[in-house]
């Protein structure tokens, strides 16, 4: 089914695009339209991000979510919790490999949402527990839905945690020479050639009294 404005194409099962809110156009336009009176938009929908920079959000997103929308990554969005959960392509990618390796979200369903630590204010030397923050919960074919997005878009993802490991590989070497000094930069460079062991270990050490552990 493809949308008359995006122009964008759905599954079958869509009778409104999520993104536009408008009717989709299949073999029988006029069928479509008039069992879409009065029109209701989908009850949820997902997409890959793959540029910055998307306004397309629905008409109830609220300013924090505007912002999420734009962002790359996996999109999810429930319109009728008025529900927005953005994943980066490293974590949309482990949900794609969490949901070839399991079997339980067939009859279950699943929910998603965005990994976060939970941290307790009154206890100091509490170590935080892992949570999923803005959750959103899918059935199991909804869920089947999105494996398919992800099956379909893998190499996308692949590309785009690439391109971020590699974004936080040249902050961290820059950090880490600033840090460091060119001068104690290079000889650890050089030491590295021979001693690539040792280089790393006594690289280690000058980070962790620099940073004052």
């Amino acid at each position: 089914m493809q949308c008359p404005q995006c122009g964008k194409q759905w599954p079958d099962t869509y009778r409104v695009c999520p993104e536009c809110v408008l009717p989709l156009l299949g073999t029988d336009t006029e069928t479509v339209v008039k069992e879409q009176t009065p029109m209701e938009p989908a009850p949820w929908g997902a997409r890959i991000n793959e540029r910055w920079g998307a306004k397309d959000y629905p008409s109830w997103a609220n300013n924090h979510q505007q912002e999420k929308w734009c962002e790359t990554g996996l999109l999810l969005w429930d319109n009728t919790t008025h529900q927005v959960t953005r994943l980066t392509a490293s974590q949309a990618f482990s949900v794609l490999e969490h949901l070839r390796t399991h079997e339980e979200w067939k009859e279950e369903g699943a929910n998603l949402g965005e990994p976060a630590t939970r941290i307790s204010l009154d206890d100091p030397e509490h170590k935080g527990e892992p949570v999923l923050i803005n959750q959103i919960s899918l059935t199991a074919a909804q869920v089947q839905e999105l494996f398919k997005l992800l099956q379909r878009d893998e190499m996308v993802l692949q590309k785009m945690k690439a391109e971020k490991e590699q974004e936080i590989s040249k902050q961290l070497y820059q950090a880490y020479r600033h840090l460091l000094g060119n001068e104690v930069w290079s000889a650890l460079g050089q030491l590295y050639q021979t001693e690539p062991e040792r280089a790393l270990e006594l690289g280690k050490e000058i980070m962790a009294k620099a940073l004052g552990k």
